[in-house]
C-alpha cells in the first residue's frame, strides 16, 4: 500500500533515509564525518519534524513494514520530486518503481504540468531509475552544497 506518511512513521522514515543515503552517497562524497556524524537517525528525525515535511512524504508499506519513502515539494506550478529512497533490504524488488509511478501519477492528478527532480551526476543508479520513469536530462546543472558534485 502507498499512503501519505504520518507522525507515527517518522522513526522508520529516518532509518530508511539514513541508511539508503549512506549506501547511495558515501562512495560519491567520501566524507565519513558527514556520512556517520551528520547523517544520523536522530538528526534526520529532527529534520522530518520541521516545516510540516511529514505532510509531503509518501511511504510504500507492505505487511506493516515501510519499505520506501518519497518526498516532494511544490514550488508554484512546479512539482519537485525531491527524494526517493528504498530501504537497502528491499531494493531491486519493484518497490521503488511502484512508489515513483504513484508519486508521478499524484502530480498528474493534481494537474501539475511541470515535474522535476535533481539527481547527482555520479549517481548512475538513480539517474537510470528516473529515466526509466520517463525523465529527461535537460542539461541544467548546479553544484550540491559546495561539494564539487
Amino acid at each position: 500500500m502507498i499512503r501519505l506518511a504520518t507522525k507515527d512513521d517518522i522513526g522508520r522514515i529516518a532509518e530508511i533515509l539514513v541508511f539508503a543515503k549512506r549506501m547511495a552517497y558515501h562512495h560519491i562524497f567520501n566524507d565519513e564525518k558527514t556520512s556517520f556524524n551528520k547523517i544520523t537517525v536522530l538528526n534526520t528525525i529532527e529534520e522530518l519534524k520541521k516545516d510540516d515535511l511529514i505532510d509531503r512524504i509518501f511511504v510504500y508499506e507492505t505487511d506493516e513494514v515501510i519499505k520506501a519513502v518519497a518526498i516532494y515539494e511544490i514550488d508554484g506550478e512546479w512539482f519537485h520530486f525531491k527524494e526517493l529512497y528504498v530501504d537497502p533490504c528491499f531494493q531491486n524488488n519493484v518497490v521503488g518503481s511502484r512508489l515513483a509511478f504513484y508519486v508521478l501519477n499524484y502530480a498528474k492528478e493534481q494537474d501539475f504540468k511541470k515535474v522535476y527532480a535533481w539527481v547527482l551526476e555520479l549517481n548512475a543508479y538513480a539517474r537510470n531509475c528516473y529515466e526509466k520513469f520517463g525523465a529527461k536530462f535537460k542539461g541544467v546543472k548546479k553544484e550540491f552544497d559546495s561539494t564539487g558534485q
